[in-house]
Formats: C-alpha cells, sequence, structure tokens
C-alpha cells in the first residue's frame, strides 16, 4: 500500500488514504460520502473503476483510462471526458450534464436508459455511441473542423471499405466534407423539396456505392 492524495484542480486535497491502487483509493472516497466536486483525475489509469451511483461536478478525467468502468445511476455534470477511453464502459441510468466529449473513445459503451443534456462530441468514435439507448437526448452539439452542429436524434454512420457517410442532426458528412440539409424532417408533400437537392442526394449516394 502506498499514500495516495485525492486532489482537485485547484491543487486543494480532497482525499487521502493508504491504498493499493487510485480506483481504490478513489472507490473509498466514495463510500465514505467525501465530496469529490472538481477531483483531477487527467490520464489517471483507472480502468474498471466502480463508480456507480457518484455525482461529480466539474470533474476531470481528460486522457483518463476509463476502459470497462461502471459508471452507472450516476450524475456528471460540467465534466471533462476529452481524450479519454471509454471503451465497454457502462453508463446506464445516468445523468450527464454540459460534459465535454471531444475525441473519447466510445467503443461497446453502453448509454441504456441514461439521458444527456447540452453535452459537446467531437470525433467520429461519436458514431461508436449506441444514441438509440438513450431515455433523452437533448441539445447536444457534434464539432466538426471547428464547426458545431446541433443534434437531438441518434446520429447514423454509414462505412465502407474507402468510404463513410455520417448522418447527424440535418447534416451528412460525406468523406469528411459536410452538407446540410434544408428540412429538418420529411416535408409534408415531396414537391417542396427542389430537384436539385433530391439529385444531389443521388449522386452522394453513388459516389458511396
Amino acid at each position: 500500500m502506498s499514500l495516495i492524495k485525492l486532489i482537485n484542480k485547484n491543487q486543494q486535497t480532497l482525499y487521502t488514504g493508504q491504498h493499493k491502487t487510485l480506483s481504490e483509493a478513489i472507490e473509498s472516497a466514495i463510500t465514505k460520502n467525501i465530496q469529490l466536486d472538481g477531483i483531477d483525475l487527467t490520464h489517471a489509469n483507472i480502468p474498471h473503476i466502480n463508480l456507480d451511483g457518484v455525482k461529480l461536478d466539474g470533474a476531470s478525467f481528460y486522457g483518463a483510462n476509463l476502459m470497462g468502468a461502471n459508471m452507472s445511476e450516476s450524475r456528471f455534470t460540467n465534466c471533462d471526458f476529452s481524450y479519454s477511453n471509454m471503451t465497454s464502459a457502462c453508463l446506464c441510468y445516468n445523468d450527464i450534464i454540459n460534459c465535454n466529449f471531444k475525441y473519447t473513445k466510445f467503443h461497446e459503451s453502453d448509454i441504456s436508459m441514461s439521458c444527456f443534456y447540452f453535452c459537446a462530441f467531437e470525433g467520429f468514435s461519436t458514431f461508436e455511441i449506441p444514441f438509440y439507448t438513450a431515455f433523452r437526448i437533448q441539445k447536444l452539439t457534434f464539432v466538426h473542423h471547428e464547426k458545431p452542429i446541433h443534434f437531438e436524434t441518434s446520429p447514423i454512420l454509414i462505412k465502407s471499405e474507402k468510404r463513410q457517410m455520417a448522418i447527424i442532426g440535418n447534416h451528412m458528412i460525406f468523406n469528411d466534407i459536410p452538407h446540410t440539409f434544408d428540412h429538418l424532417s420529411p416535408p409534408e408533400s415531396m414537391e417542396i423539396i427542389p430537384l436539385l437537392k433530391i439529385q444531389s442526394m443521388v449522386d452522394l449516394m453513388k459516389k458511396f456505392v
């Protein structure tokens, strides 16, 4: 065992104790109901950590290894998960509010019945998130080449060997080039859609095939 200190982003001590691992120290602090808001876990190596039921505000998980972590039935507010690895992490039944997921890895992560509000995403790993299993997604943003794309429905990613096409909000990203739809939802009459727009969509699909 060694003395492990948990600090916040202002270098203030939140918890100190003798533990075998950083994960054990964090789990112990949670069990003792110690307030961990603002905890700095930048580049922390904490795979399979149990954060079940935790409530965190302003925590930094920047670049952290959270592979296989249990983060279910929790509430994360104003937290930074940028560049973190959340592969196979469980985020079920969560409230996730105003969090940053820039280039976060989400392969095989589980977000069933979770609510996402006002969160920002960047990087194509975003399309590995099964948003359709979430309970609610509201006012989310996907940043593509510094341009924000707002969405509240599950994005779609279609891939072939050499090409990929993403549909998110009222945008299509084809081979890294964005295209914007004029209509957020199908109009009552197909006559409203200009034939030129239909032809451009057909041309894009031909290129994809």
